[in-house]
């Protein structure tokens, strides 16, 4: 073999070698892209439930507005527009997220605090399963796998509106993997 078919050969497997790292780290990026996609997807949804529910409690006032009397109807509007009376929906959303990992959305535009999901028994599962508060529109990720035990996959979630205010529950049924 000769020098220059040395060097030839050097060149075509360096260039071999660039093109492989630059495959890898592509690949890398495009996963991180397509998780966000995937978080970002998900953000959407609960805030899509969390308005739908917010749709219905709307529709029910609407309903008790036109069955309460007009003689009443200035004392309503007046409890209505305190805080005291102010009607809250759950703010959750439960979706899967990958392999046995799902993620719990808070997509109400308040912060939540003292947030803690009571699992099903007879699962495996790894926390932590207590935040001190979860930011508006944002998610947290837990694992969760079923066994042929598991009697059921409704999981209960606890919180509060205020650091200080009254313990409010909401239950759900984990959705299957996709």
């Amino acid at each position: 073999m000769d020098l220059a078919s040395v060097l030839i050969s050097g060149g075509a497997l360096l260039v071999a070698i660039l093109a492989a790292t630059f495959s890898g780290i592509s690949l890398c990026y495009g996963r991180g892209q397509r998780d966000a996609a995937i978080r970002q997807a998900t953000a959407a949804e609960a805030q899509t439930v969390y308005m739908g529910r917010q749709l219905e409690v709307m529709e029910s006032e609407l309903e008790f507005t036109h069955e309460v009397p007009a003689s009443s109807a200035p004392a309503f509007i007046e409890l209505a527009t305190s805080g005291s009376a102010r009607t809250r929906v759950p703010p959750w959303s439960l979706a899967h997220y990958r392999g046995d990992t799902f993620t719990l959305t808070n997509g109400s535009d308040e912060t939540v605090y003292a947030v803690q999901i009571e699992m099903p028994e007879h699962t495996i599962h790894r926390g932590p399963y207590r935040w001190e508060s979860i930011d508006p529109h944002a998610g947290e990720t837990f694992l969760l796998a079923f066994s042929m035990a598991s009697s059921s996959r409704k999981v209960t979630i606890t919180w509060r509106w205020a650091p200080d205010g009254d313990v409010q529950s909401w239950s759900s049924t984990v959705p299957p993997k996709r």
